[in-house]
C-alpha cells in the first residue's frame, strides 16, 4: 500500500513536474546563495499575488530536485539539509496564510516523496525542528480547514490539510514506532484533529441543531467525506494507543452521561 501511495503522489504531481537536473546544472543549483536568495524572494513578495504564486511555485519545484545532479548521497544530503534549513527560516517566523498554505504544503509532500530516507539522516537537531515545524502546521492547517467548513469560502486550508495528511502517511508508517519524536508529533495531531471535529465543549465544531434524523444524515456524509482523513488519524493513534483510547474512551463516556 505505501509503494502504490508513493506512486500515486508522483503521478498526480505531474501538474508541478519533479526537477530533474543532470550535473551540467551543479555550478548553478548547489550555488551557495541561490536557496536563501528564492526563498527571501518569496518571503518579499507573499504578499503580492501575482508574484507569489509563480515564486512558491519555484520553491516547490527546487523541493523536488532529481536526476543525475544529486546522484550521490553527499550531494543530496548537503543539498537536503540547505533546502530544509532555509524552509525552516521561512515557516517559523512568519504565519501561513489560506492562499499559501497549498504550496507550503506541496513544499512538504515533495520532501517527502523524493527525500524521505534522506530526512532522517539528517542531523538529530535538525529533523526534531523539522517534525515539530511540520506538526504546527498541520495543526494551523487542520483549524483553518474547520473554519472553512463552516462557511462558503474556499477550501486552500482544506486541501492543504489533506496534503500533510498524505505526507505524514509515509514517516508514520515507516518510522512511527522507532522515533520518539513521531510519538508527539502523532499526539498533538491526534488531539488537534478530534478539537476540530466534535462540538463544544470538549471540541470547537459547530454543533447541529436539528433533529435526530439530521444528525444521522450527517454522520453517515462525514462518514463518507472524512473517509482518507480517518485513516491517516487512524494511523496516528496506533502510534500511541495508550493517550488515544483513553482519549476517545473520556470522551464517549462524557457524551453518554449527558445523554442520561
Amino acid at each position: 500500500k505505501r509503494l502504490i501511495g508513493i506512486y500515486e503522489s508522483v503521478y498526480e504531481s505531474d501538474a508541478a513536474p519533479a526537477l530533474k537536473l543532470t550535473s551540467s546544472w551543479s555550478e548553478i543549483i548547489f550555488n551557495p546563495g541561490l536557496l536563501p536568495m528564492m526563498f527571501q524572494m518569496y518571503w518579499k513578495v507573499r504578499d503580492l499575488e501575482q508574484l507569489a504564486h509563480p515564486s512558491l511555485t519555484c520553491l516547490v519545484q527546487l523541493a523536488s530536485l532529481s536526476g543525475g545532479i544529486v546522484s550521490s548521497d553527499e550531494t543530496r544530503h548537503k543539498y537536503l539539509h540547505s533546502y530544509i534549513m532555509t524552509l525552516l527560516n521561512l515557516i517559523s517566523n512568519v504565519t501561513i496564510k489560506s492562499k499559501e498554505s497549498l504550496g507550503i504544503s506541496n513544499i512538504v509532500k515533495k520532501l517527502v516523496i523524493f527525500y524521505i530516507h534522506d530526512i532522517p539522516k539528517l542531523p538529530d537537531g535538525v529533523v526534531d525542528t523539522l517534525l515539530d515545524e511540520f506538526t504546527r502546521l498541520t495543526c494551523h492547517f487542520c483549524d483553518g480547514a474547520a473554519i472553512e467548513e463552516m462557511s462558503d469560502e474556499d477550501t486552500y486550508f482544506s486541501d492543504a490539510f489533506d496534503n500533510m495528511l498524505e505526507a505524514w502517511s509515509t514517516p508514520v508508517q515507516e518510522f512511527g514506532s522507532l522515533e520518539n519524536n513521531l510519538v508527539e508529533c502523532s499526539k498533538r495531531i491526534f488531539n488537534k484533529y478530534v478539537q476540530c471535529h466534535i462540538a463544544p465543549p470538549d471540541g470547537c465544531r459547530q454543533s447541529n441543531n436539528g433533529d435526530v434524523e439530521d444528525i444521522e444524515d450527517n454522520e453517515d456524509k462525514d462518514r463518507i467525506h472524512y473517509k482518507d482523513q480517518l485513516q491517516t488519524i487512524g494511523m496516528f493513534g496506533r502510534v500511541v494507543p495508550g493517550h488515544t483510547l483513553p482519549l476517545l474512551f473520556k470522551l464517549l463516556e462524557a457524551r453518554i452521561e449527558k445523554l442520561g
